[in-house]
């Protein structure tokens, strides 16, 4: 064995050598194990027996590998290792294969003679454009430009099925840059919580290049321009399938700022954010093509969802456009450009209103909330799930047209399904005339045996009520009964081991007290009726904990379920709830078996903290200034020594802070 990794490869005199790194109590570091494959002639596999222990600390200076031999091709492979804390973790300019490793915390700032200061994570040139990056982890790394990763000109790399997190460009492309006529295939990776200074905090496409996106997402990124992706001076953009949601820009672009050709297939974006226009879209001088995509609960102050501005040419197919809000002009599409094609779309309840069109403008087949003059629109409640399908009693089933109409919808299934074309990114397709649809049962059961009529999950909920619900079929629900303003009637399906379980309601009261005045104990499958100790508020929302305690009274673990009391009008209807997480103690210290499992209080709307899912609101996940994120423990009958853990100041919150 070798003591360092380059003494290892000085061993090698043939091609096709298999270097094995052991892991190591300590890093590897120094010059015998930085700038890995840097003049080195043969093709070479360096692999790891162990990633998260086999490290290659860089100690904030060079490389921590270097392919620069172009004739190996893609031989020289790196596999299951970490590098931290190098001025680039990896320099491609021979092509390579990068595979399964973890490069974290490197930072090309400030610039050296080697380069100008970009690409922290991986920075891949021309001569190495066919470069594979697969199954990577690149966090905390930092640069100019391109921190997660830096295509620099003429690059046609593969990255597939990684994660690119926590990365900060201080200019443009916190997670990926794709300068001059770079054309990466970018697949199956989720890129969030990334920032840039300027563009792009998730991807920023620079003059000519042409990044393609296949089921990526897109996920609380933040810049001024483009929260999410940024594309200028004649880059494309396409994205087939995948999500952006809960990216931010301070300027205009929330998910998407394109300066040029954009594609769009079967995307969902939704809880976008921005100060500017185009809360998902924002589109100049350029051609669009959006089909199968769905909008959901954006802001902008202008074109809450879709804002086509100077010279864009747009033409959106079966997609839908719903519960999106702007302050000005174009709740939903803001369009002030050369030419729009609308057909096949649904438009609904956006606010504060659903379009503003300008230009030569065509609107056919489409469900648009206060009418639109058109062949073939209509204005009726179109039916949506939150996720933008369509309820088999949609009355955008068959009333579509062939017309562009994409062959297959956003879930691959084929149009037509029945008589006709259906509006809406969704065609809905039900197999075996069950009343449930082929997507839903195959998203909560991985097959079509189900019935409208069955209860998978015993909660004695129909699969047809629970599709009604929006709840999992396959997950008993706590079913809650308004019987009036002052009390509930709450049936309980038995979870786990507890003997016996309380309620505890909260809401906007600011007393932080239990709302439920009795009777608050239960058993399993019991039906209680609560009184409260007023009356629910309209308008409001509450959270019933329910906490479980073995048969000497010891509590054991809680669950939580939270809702909107809309109205008065909810009084006598029943509410199917998820539960939001379980929490258990395990003596003085809390253990929280979901991932981000916290709930964000809010000091003038929360009462008091719970442990359980993310905060239910749109946009990127973040503490504001009058928030801040709390620890309690559980001594068996009161919560104590509450911890505050951060407080917030309008700063993005990461799994990093935790």
């Amino acid at each position: 064995p070798k003591q360092t990794i380059k003494g290892a490869l000085d061993a090698v005199a043939a091609d096709y050598a298999v270097i094995q790194v052991t892991s190591w109590t300590n890093a590897y570091s120094g010059t015998g194990n930085t700038n890995l494959f840097h003049n080195f002639g043969y093709k070479a596999l360096i692999q790891s027996d162990n990633q998260s222990n086999v490290v290659v600390n860089c100690n904030g200076n060079g490389r921590g590998a270097f392919f620069d031999n172009a004739s190996n091709g893609w031989a020289q492979v790196l596999k299951g290792l970490t590098f931290s804390n190098a001025h680039h973790g990896i320099w491609m300019q021979a092509p390579g294969q990068v595979l399964n490793c973890r490069i974290v915390k490197c930072d090309a700032r400030p610039a050296v003679s080697i380069d100008s200061g970009n690409g922290g994570g991986i920075r891949i040139f021309q001569g190495a454009s066919n470069a594979v990056i697969r199954g990577c982890d690149l966090r905390g790394n930092r640069a100019y430009n391109g921190a997660g990763i830096d295509c620099i000109s003429y690059v046609a790399a593969r990255i597939e099925d990684c994660v690119i997190e926590n990365n900060e460009a201080e200019d443009a492309g916190g997670g990926i840059y794709c300068g001059d006529y770079s054309v990466p295939r970018i697949t199956n990776c989720v890129i969030q919580s990334n920032l840039a200074g300027g563009y792009g905090g998730g991807l920023c496409a620079w003059t000519g290049s042409h990044p393609t996106n296949s089921a990526c997402v897109y996920a609380y990124n933040g810049a001024p321009f483009g929260g999410g992706v940024y594309a200028v001076s004649g880059a494309g953009l396409a994205f087939i399938g995948g999500t952006l949601f809960g990216n931010e820009g301070t300027a205009n672009g929330g998910a998407i700022y394109s300066a040029g050709p954009l594609d769009l297939q079967g995307v969902l974006l939704k809880d976008n954010l921005t100060a500017g226009a185009g809360g998902g879209v924002y589109g100049i001088y350029g051609i669009g093509t959006f089909a199968n995509c769905v909008f959901l609960r954006n802001t902008a102050e202008s074109g809450g969802a879709l804002y086509g501005g100077d010279n864009a040419d747009w033409t959106i197919l079966n997609s839908a456009v719903a519960d999106n809000t702007a302050a000005g002009p174009g709740g939903g599409v803001y369009f002030g450009g050369d030419t729009l094609t609308l057909k096949n779309g649904i438009i609904w309840n956006n606010a504060t209103n659903q379009m503003n069109l300008y230009g030569v403008v065509s609107v056919t087949f489409c469900n648009v909330e206060g009418g639109y003059e058109g062949i073939g629109n209509i204005d009726a409640d179109p039916g949506l799930f939150s996720d933008g399908h369509i309820f088999p009693w949609s009355p955008n089933r068959d009333a579509g047209t062939s017309g562009g109409a994409p062959a297959l919808d956003r879930d691959g299934e084929p149009r037509p399904s029945d008589d006709g074309y259906d509006m809406g990114a969704d065609e809905s397709v039900d197999s075996d005339e069950d009343n449930l649809p082929d997507w839903w049962e195959l998203a909560h059961f991985g097959a079509l045996a189900q019935t409208a009529e069955g209860d998978a999950d015993g909660d004695l909920l129909g699969n047809i009520s629970e599709l009604q619900a929006e709840s999992d079929p396959a997950q008993r629900s706590l079913l809650a009964l308004t019987m009036d303003r002052a009390s509930l009637s709450v049936r309980w399906p038995k979870y786990g081991t507890p003997a016996f379980y309380r309620y505890n309601l909260f809401g906007q009261t600011g007393s932080g007290s239990n709302l439920i005045a009795g009777p608050i104990q239960f058993g399993d499958w019991a039906t209680t009726n609560l009184t409260l100790t007023g009356n629910l508020s309209p308008g409001s929302a509450y959270l019933l904990l329910v906490q479980g305690y073995n048969g000497s009274s010891n509590f054991i673990d809680e669950k939580s379920f939270s809702w909107n009391h809309a109205s008065d009008g909810m009084i006598g209807s029943q509410l199917a709830l998820e539960y939001q997480g379980w929490t258990a103690y395990t003596g003085s210290t809390p253990h929280v078996f979901q991932s981000r499992s916290f709930t964000v209080t809010n000091n003038a709307n929360w009462d008091r903290y719970y442990l359980t899912g993310r905060p239910d609101r749109a946009g990127p996940w973040r503490l504001e200034a009058n928030e801040r994120l709390d620890f309690w423990l559980w001594d068996g009958s009161q919560w104590t020594n509450q911890t505050t853990v951060l407080t917030g100041s309008g700063s993005f919150l990461s799994l990093l802070d935790l």
